[in-house]
């Protein structure tokens, strides 16, 4: 629990209530309450910035893989770190699969 309060430490703090008012008013987040799960606050804050920053999203974003798989199509963050040599930076190679969906014995590291 130690990592989950270090944000409200004076080292770090939290956003300026100015800070947060300029963001509101920029990206006009819907409703959040301590109740939203992390999938569905990330899925707030996603929509917010689709729609204030409609070039970060989509085929040729640099920020947005799409992924396609069993379970449908996914649009999914690419990893934060991307380095100048593009064929040398993470990537995902597959799609994301439900919890269980297959037998440990067929999950491996490639």
């Amino acid at each position: 629990m130690a990592a989950a309060s270090l944000h409200l430490s004076p080292e770090v703090g939290l956003y300026s209530p100015e800070v947060v008012q300029r963001c509101q008013e920029k990206f006009g987040w819907n409703d959040t309450s301590p109740d939203l799960f992390v999938l569905e606050l990330l899925d707030v804050v996603l929509k917010a910035w689709a729609k204030e920053m409609p070039e970060s999203f989509g085929e040729d974003s640099p920020f947005m893989s799409t992924l396609k798989g069993d379970w449908g199509e996914f649009q999914v963050l690419k990893p934060v770190v991307q380095l100048s040599e593009k064929n040398a930076s993470p990537y995902y190679s597959s799609a994301p699969e439900p919890n269980c969906s297959r037998e440990s014995t067929a999950v491996a590291w490639q």
